[in-house]
């Protein structure tokens, strides 16, 4: 009985260990699919972002110097484009590389809607 005991307290122990690793990872991993999808412009774009979104994934998280607005806003996607600003992507961020902010990229683009 007490061998059982222990390896309860043992399961229980690794499986508080491993859920915040397991949570981070899928954290980065919505992370990284959001900041893939927000590049697209086809019709399925914004559910992906949105399922992302859903998912935990950080709307400021960089990929190679590239925030999700920032390649959004490349893209000419405005309509994921205020999905991100609607929930709370921060705005008035230069791109790292160019120092370009998103209001200058889609200056030329569709007004948003």
């Amino acid at each position: 009985m007490k061998a059982f005991a222990i390896a309860i307290v043992s399961i229980a122990l690794i499986s508080f260990a491993i859920f915040p690793l397991f949570r981070a990872v899928q954290k980065q991993d919505a992370s990284e699919n959001l900041a893939f999808s927000c590049r697209r412009s086809d019709p399925d774009a914004v559910s992906d972002v949105l399922k992302y979104i859903d998912q935990g994934a950080d709307l400021n998280f960089e990929l190679n110097g590239d925030r999700p607005l920032d390649r959004a806003a490349e893209a000419g996607n405005v309509f994921v484009v205020r999905v991100l600003l609607e929930r709370g992507a921060k705005l008035g961020l230069a791109k790292k590389s160019t120092g370009i902010t998103v209001q200058k990229m889609l200056s030329g683009k569709n007004e948003l809607p």
